[in-house]
């Protein structure tokens, strides 16, 4: 086991940071201007990443994996984590740069990177001695930017899940999920299950609607509203649903530690409700939250992230 944690950039060994990057010298240019996050085991430093803050924008600046550990999808969780952190700053573009071909260009797409531009002949201009991989020398550098669909990574899946907004074609499978995932508890609820009540629920902030994808098909959505009312900042958690056949899988389960993440950052509370009889409330509790009250058939619970709990919100699943 493992863990990722905020470190000092200068408890970084030179050794693994030349893993990513072959210049020392430009090493010591970015390494007093970055912060890093690092991966731990047993104590071991077996990861790090350099980070560099400016005015509109972080750039990754150096990702690198021990040689003994690299192939285990270390380095990618390790971004995952990094951009999660960055996401919650609300603090400008996430952008990095890499080679115009190799395993690098691939691998950051993968996690929601895409290419944006291009400076020639920068590892020439850049570097002293020519940068070369598989027989081919590296003369310019991919400059890449994160997307707002947001990669997930969850373990025992090869590829990421991603996500993106809703949109109007996506009625019908929202509807289908709804009623795959809903209608046992809502029945047990006595609540409505007919089409138009469905619908009105699926359409409730639409535009916070992010639909689930794998390999380029919907498997779930999750919807979390962000409020803020002068000083106080909380998240509603909507609704998180995800296909019957990719359940018990940890994909809901990374949604919402993706989302937790961010609220913790940022001391800011989540809310939810979960109707009685639904089992998810036993996996909401198990992730922190706490009941706090019931409104009809509903249980309302809280994860205070923040310094300071607020009143209830409005109504979930």
């Amino acid at each position: 086991m493992y863990q990722i944690d905020i470190i000092k950039p200068a408890d970084i060994p030179m050794a693994l940071l030349l893993e990513a990057d072959p210049s020392e010298s430009k090493i010591k240019q970015y390494l007093p201007k970055s912060r890093a996050w690092g991966v731990l085991q047993k104590e071991q430093l077996i990861a790090a990443c350099l980070v560099v803050d400016r005015d509109s924008e972080r750039e990754i600046i150096n990702l690198a994996v021990s040689p003994d550990f690299q192939g285990q999808g270390i380095g990618g969780e390790l971004l995952q984590h990094i951009v999660s952190d960055l996401l919650a700053e609300r603090a400008g573009n996430i952008v990095l740069g890499t080679g115009a071909f190799g395993y690098q260009l691939a691998f950051y797409q993968q996690l929601g990177f895409r290419p944006v531009s291009v400076i020639r002949d920068f590892f020439i201009d850049n570097y002293e001695a020519p940068l070369f991989e598989d027989g081919v020398q590296h003369k310019d550098m991919i400059m890449m930017k994160y997307d707002d669909n947001c990669q997930l990574i969850v373990e025992g899946f090869k590829r990421c899940f991603s996500l993106r907004a809703g949109e109007e074609g996506d009625i019908p499978f929202l509807l289908a999920l709804r009623k795959e995932t809903m209608t046992r508890y809502l029945e047990e609820a006595r609540m409505p299950v007919d089409d138009v009540s469905h619908l009105k629920r699926i359409r409730f902030h639409f535009d916070d609607v992010k639909i689930v994808e794998y390999e380029g098909q919907p498997v779930g959505l999750i919807k979390s509203v962000y409020t803020q009312k002068g000083k106080s900042r909380y998240w509603f958690l909507v609704q998180l649903q995800i296909a019957q056949t990719y359940q018990r899988q940890g994909i809901g389960e990374a949604l919402l530690r993706h989302l937790i993440r961010q609220a913790e950052m940022n001391n800011e509370d989540i809310y939810l409700s979960v109707i009685r009889s639904n089992p998810a409330r036993r996996f909401y509790e198990r992730l922190g939250f706490v009941e706090y009250g019931h409104q009809g058939p509903e249980i309302l619970l809280k994860k205070c992230c923040g310094k300071q709990l607020t009143s209830s919100r409005d109504n979930n699943e």
